[in-house]
Order: structure tokens, then C-alpha cells, then sequence
């Protein structure tokens, strides 16, 4: 996915939860060059990556595996916390807005793929190349 601009505005590119209460997402932060992974509860509890271009195309990864999630972008080290937290009853989902239909995403997605489990590190090297490929972004 990409931004049209950065506009110091969050966007959601992916969100689900429960309600209007977000559990798992993938934003756009508020802050120029940042975006944010969340796989738990509470917003302050998520993973954020700055420095990006998120005016150009990136393949994202957030992915959660017991507490630990991590966010990474183009093939980069993954930037993880332990804060991450199984969440049940997960009942809605929605792409480029947030479950209360705001901070909708201002730009584009070129492609979302979304698995049941937390990939392996040989996995996700296998998708990130697939969609670096066929999108021709460089890992």
C-alpha cells in the first residue's frame, strides 16, 4: 500500500475487532514516515516503524505469534514488542478505514494477504518476494 501524501493524518490500511473496538491493525501513524501494527486491546500496546516512505508502494508485514508482534516493511528486521495479545470474538473487519469509519486510508493497496497464523521467518521471506515481484518493489 501507499499514501497519496503524508498528511500527519493516521489511515488504516487493514482493521478488525470487535465492534468499534480495534484489536488488529495496520496504520498509517499520525507522525511523517511511521506506520503501526497492533495485535492486541489497547492502541499504546503496538509496534511502530518510522523513516518510511509512505508515499511509495512498501510491503507491509505485521504479523503476532504468542505476545510478540513485529511490523516489518520491504523485507526489513522485523521491529517487535512482547505486548501483543490473543484476542476472541473478532466479528468485524474492514479495509482502508477503522471500525468506527474514520481515519480513512488516503492512497492506495495494491494487494492485501491475510493468513490464520503467524507465518515462519521462511514464509514470510516467501510472500515478501512474491509481492516484491510482482509489484517490482525492491526488498
Amino acid at each position: 500500500s501507499k499514501r497519496t501524501l503524508e498528511s500527519g493524518v493516521a489511515n488504516r490500511v487493514v482493521n478488525m475487532g470487535v465492534g468499534t473496538s480495534s484489536r488488529y491493525f495496520i496504520a498509517y501513524s499520525n507522525a511523517t514516515g511511521g506506520i503501526n501494527y497492533q495485535s492486541s486491546n489497547t492502541t499504546s500496546q503496538n509496534v511502530q516503524i518510522n523513516g518510511i516512505t509512505n508515499t511509495n508502494f512498501n510491503i507491509i508485514c505485521g504479523r503476532r505469534n504468542s505476545t510478540t508482534q513485529g511490523i516489518s516493511i520491504n523485507g526489513s528486521t522485523e521491529k517487535t514488542n512482547s505486548l501483543g495479545a490473543n484476542e476472541s470474538g473478532i466479528n468485524l473487519g474492514y479495509v482502508g478505514c477503522s471500525l468506527s469509519l474514520t481515519a480513512f486510508l488516503q492512497g492506495q493497496i495494491a494487494e492485501l494477504i491475510i493468513y490464520d497464523k503467524a507465518l515462519s521467518d521462511t514464509e514470510k521471506i516467501q510472500v515478501e518476494k512474491y509481492l516484491s515481484y510482482k509489484w517490482r518493489i525492491a526488498l
